[in-house]
């Protein structure tokens, strides 16, 4: 159960970065977007 969610975020996570890379103005979003899975990282760690 725990691969499935992972393959499905890691495929939200490449769709989302091949949209951003069409669009070069958020730049922002991908910072952020990369702090948001360090962060889901650091709890699911904690769990």
């Amino acid at each position: 159960m725990s691969d499935l969610r992972a393959s499905k975020r890691l495929g939200l996570v490449r769709k989302v970065k091949s949209w951003l890379r069409r669009s070069s103005t958020f730049k922002i979003a991908v910072f952020i977007l990369n702090i948001f899975s360090l962060i889901v990282r650091i709890i699911d760690t904690t769990k």
